[in-house]
């Protein structure tokens, strides 16, 4: 079994962090991915927590506009760029995905559909084929030369396992703004168990975040109205990727260099290099041989 270090992620250009449209480019979007948790701020905004894999308010209002910012810029790569064919040299492919290292080589097969598109940052060749799904809260990294069939979806969203907190949040929301909002050191504070597997819905050895009630919070000051509660996992690809269609890569889920994933496959846990995995849940079916020699095609597409 791999072992897996559970990924926080998180921005360091204020611009984002304020989830103001246009969002900006961001030098080292992935460089919280492995950083220590002990520094977590006692006021967090929605978004910080989204990033640091704390459970957070996916209806936040800077986070729908972050989102809403992403819609139209997919619509825009979609229906109108899309008329041509792949999308290359688009300037709404820039603006949706502003943190590629090498935007000119990057090469989109419209529709395709993300949650920020900010959080997602990938190297040389870039490549998405038809119908691709990135849910990026949790950050997706992504090394060169990355191709994605048609179909694949990268997913770093994810609810906890407990359907009071995944549908209502309860005993996490109180009514006063300032502590709901994060606004006073009295606010709940969260933190997510850690494990070290890495996990996601589906297995059969889940061990999804669970909510910490430290804050002392009276119940009679807590909401009842229904808060939907979610959180994410960075997904985190190396170098010489190739991932097959229809195949779903889960949250916190890392892939290594030169790793093939087949059509149709469920990741998840981590893929060691060179490993070709197939299969829900996806297991390696065998090293591929990297000299030039092996040879033979896979079932991939």
């Amino acid at each position: 079994m791999v072992v897996v270090a559970r990924t926080k992620f998180e921005i360091s250009d204020p611009a984002v962090k304020k989830a103001a449209p246009p969002v900006k480019k961001v030098s080292n979007v992935a460089s919280a991915m492995t950083a220590s948790n002990s520094d977590v701020p006692s006021v967090m905004t929605e978004e910080q927590k989204m990033l640091r894999g704390l459970l957070y308010d996916c209806n936040d209002g800077p986070l729908l506009e972050l989102r809403a910012r992403a819609r139209r810029l997919q619509h825009e790569i979609n229906v109108k760029d899309g008329v041509t064919g792949s999308v290359k040299e688009s300037q709404a492919l820039r603006e949706l995905f502003p943190n590629l290292r090498s935007p000119d080589t990057a090469f989109v097969t419209p529709p395709v559909y993300v949650d920020y598109g900010h959080l997602v940052q990938a190297g040389r060749n870039f490549y998405l084929n038809f119908n691709c799904t990135i849910l990026d809260g949790g950050g997706v990294e992504i090394g060169d030369n990355f191709m994605a069939a048609p179909g694949v979806q990268l997913l770093s969203a994810t609810h906890p396992l407990d359907a009071r907190r995944r549908c209502g949040g309860t005993a996490t929301h109180p009514l006063d703004a300032r502590r709901r909002c994060g606004g006073t050191t009295s606010v709940v504070n969260q933190s997510v168990n850690q494990s070290t597997s890495s996990h996601s819905s589906g297995t059969d050895d889940i061990h999804h975040g669970e909510i910490q009630n430290q804050g002392e919070i009276p119940i009679s000051e807590l909401s009842h109205a229904t808060v939907p509660l979610e959180f994410a996992r960075g997904i985190r690809i190396g170098d010489d990727v190739w991932i097959g269609a229809g195949a779903m890569v889960l949250p916190g889920v890392k892939i290594g260099d030169r790793a093939v994933v087949a059509a149709g496959a469920v990741v998840t846990r981590d893929v060691e290099p060179d490993a070709l995995v197939a299969g829900n849940p996806a297991r390696v079916l065998r090293k591929i041989d990297q000299s030039g020699d092996g040879g033979g095609g896979c079932p991939v597409y």
